[in-house]
């Protein structure tokens, strides 16, 4: 038997793998997080509201299509939380810098579970760009806290996101700031 965290996974797999005689099972993720739990605010995080988004800063999560889409905004601060030690991070960093978006954009790097937790409880959205993802496990645990999720239509995540999600079908910043002002005031 084969187990994958998503049709998406396994509908790629059996494209590319001879399957025929193995059983196929798919098991969604779960998700452990202390939503309860109190922590401290972190020492990297600015005063005001923020968006957040979270994972490894890699070219497939499409991070900096972020930095066009906060443009179109004046109310938030946005967070990229995760290791950025990649040369797509380093160029996103230059792009903030760049901009002279240094006050509006936050990347802490990696981040402890108790941070994790306070940027999850406190941020008003989390925010998903990505464009390949065989699950997504960020996005359910937004969800947990019960913020409004916006994410890619791509790969797995409509899956993922289902009904709960709100969803990016393109990355223009002018369709990325529609949906996101729309969807916050419902």
């Amino acid at each position: 038997a084969v187990t994958y965290i998503s049709n998406y996974t396994a509908k790629i797999s059996k494209e590319n793998l001879n399957l025929e005689r193995k059983k196929v099972f798919v098991i969604h993720n779960g998700v452990d997080i202390e939503s309860d739990k109190e922590v401290a605010k972190p020492d990297f995080l600015p005063a005001g509201k923020y968006l957040l988004a979270l994972g490894m800063v890699l070219e497939k999560k499409n991070f900096h299509v972020l930095i066009n889409f906060l443009e179109k905004l004046t109310d938030y601060n946005l967070v990229i939380a995760g290791d950025n030690s990649s040369s797509y991070a380093r160029m996103i960093l230059k792009t903030v810098n760049n901009r002279k978006l240094q006050n509006r954009v936050i990347l802490p790097g990696m981040v402890s579970e108790d941070d994790k937790i306070f940027l999850y409880k406190n941020c008003s959205a989390f925010l998903f760009p990505s464009r390949m993802e065989g699950f997504g496990l960020p996005v359910i645990e937004a969800m947990r806290f019960g913020k409004p999720v916006f994410i890619s239509n791509k790969t797995s995540l409509p899956e993922i996101g289902g009904e709960l999600a709100y969803y990016w079908n393109d990355f223009d910043p002018d369709h990325m700031a529609t949906v996101f002002n729309s969807k916050m005031q419902e």
